[in-house]
């Protein structure tokens, strides 16, 4: 949660004040979007693997199509029959589901992966800056890095 508030900050903190509004904003928008967007992708993947349940036979129709319809439904279902069945039944609706979280996990990962790359081919520098440690800005104090390279003994006393 901290990377994600930092990371906020930094976008707004690096627009012009005037815009930091409409940043902020977008922001936000991206943020909800993405998240809404992996719910209801990744859900759609575990209950598309859910649903091709094979079904034990012997197990009733009624009983098939409540178990296809959720991993509730497969408990419900497996109260109405027999001690083999039932147990056949929730292994199946068991194994069917670990499944469907399995292959969400894989196209969720493979999606971090592709779209951190994207992320450092877009901000990767084009040419590398160099900074020389001599060099100094138009300001009194001079540059960051000039500073940070010269003695300490140059600042005062200790």
């Amino acid at each position: 949660m901290a990377l994600i508030v930092q990371n906020k900050f930094s976008l707004v903190g690096s627009v012009a004040p005037e815009r930091a509004g409409a940043a902020a904003a977008i922001s936000e928008t991206a943020y909800e979007l993405g998240i809404a967007l992996g719910i209801a992708v990744l859900g759609s993947i575990v209950a598309c693997v859910y649903r091709g349940l094979a079904i034990p036979p012997g197990v009733q129709d009624a009983a098939a199509s409540q178990a296809k319809e959720t991993l509730g439904g497969a408990h419900q279902a497996a109260a109405t029959l027999r001690g083999e069945e039932a147990h056949e039944l929730l292994s199946a609706a068991s194994s069917a589901f670990t499944e469907g979280l399995a292959a969400a996990a894989g196209v969720g990962s493979a999606l971090l992966l592709v779209s951190a790359a994207a992320v450092w081919l877009l901000l990767k520098p084009a040419q590398p800056e160099t900074v020389s440690p001599c060099s100094k800005l138009n300001t009194p104090s001079g540059s960051y890095f000039a500073l940070t390279v010269r003695k300490r003994s140059t600042f005062g006393p200790q």
